[in-house]
């Protein structure tokens, strides 16, 4: 196994690991009744848009600049002032 493939597969043990956590945070900003009132986003290297699909987050971003832009879309979309 190479160092890179050692690597993705620590991204990717994370992942199964946090995949319970986010998925519980996202279903706890339910019961309290707020999940309409904010924008989960998920990303990063490690992360797919797979990944956020099967989380229920509302964006994906691979990169930093990436997720702004998502931020920015997905605030217009819910009517919410963006700033330039």
């Amino acid at each position: 196994m190479t160092h890179e493939e050692i690597l993705q597969q620590l991204y990717d043990d994370t992942l199964v690991e946090k995949k319970p956590e986010v998925e519980a945070n996202i279903n706890a900003l339910e019961k309290a009744g707020v999940r309409d009132d904010v924008i989960v986003m998920v990303g990063g290297a490690p992360v797919t848009q797979e990944y956020a699909d099967a989380v229920g987050a509302d964006g994906y971003s691979a990169d930093a600049s990436s997720a702004v832009k998502k931020a920015q879309q997905l605030l217009g979309e819910r009517g919410a002032p963006v700033p330039a």
